[in-house]
């Protein structure tokens, strides 16, 4: 979210946001979907609109999406077809000095990585499905 760091919950100075000048999120209920790992719960998909004019902000970054979408087939009658590449890493469970060890250590697109790590491979494929979330290819990727 562009008005958010990944590493805290505060605002980025320069997104102008302050405890008088916050975003609310209108969540969109088609988006809503039961973890499979945790049933209790549900994710839901929203947008960010300024508190006081409840007018889209423009630090959404699913609100930029669909604004360029929108231009681009009203502009140039272009239509496009958008996801999401996913990707993670596997860290062992003990560390070394401290820090996380990587599970595979192998090249790009390699498969060793995958055959050793089916079990946990196949669930998730299974919870993304289970989340509508489809998946037209897994590979290993390199990473540090």
């Amino acid at each position: 979210f562009a008005g958010l760091p990944t590493h805290a919950d505060v605002p980025v100075p320069s997104s102008n946001l302050s405890a008088r000048n916050v975003l609310t999120l209108q969540p969109d209920f088609s988006s809503l979907r039961i973890l499979p790992y945790a049933p209790s719960s549900a994710m839901i998909m929203c947008t960010a609109h300024k508190q006081q004019t409840k007018e889209l902000s423009p630090l959404c970054t699913r609100g930029l999406l669909e604004r360029v979408l929108h231009e681009a087939r009203e502009g140039i009658g272009v239509d496009f077809c958008v996801g999401a590449e996913l990707e993670f890493q596997l860290f062992h469970s003990e560390t070394k000095a401290g820090l996380p060890q990587p599970v595979d250590s192998t090249t790009f697109a390699n498969t060793v990585t995958l055959n050793e790590q089916e079990d946990f491979i196949s669930t998730l494929y299974d919870q993304l499905g289970q989340q509508d979330i489809p998946v037209e290819l897994i590979h290993a990727e390199s990473g540090p």
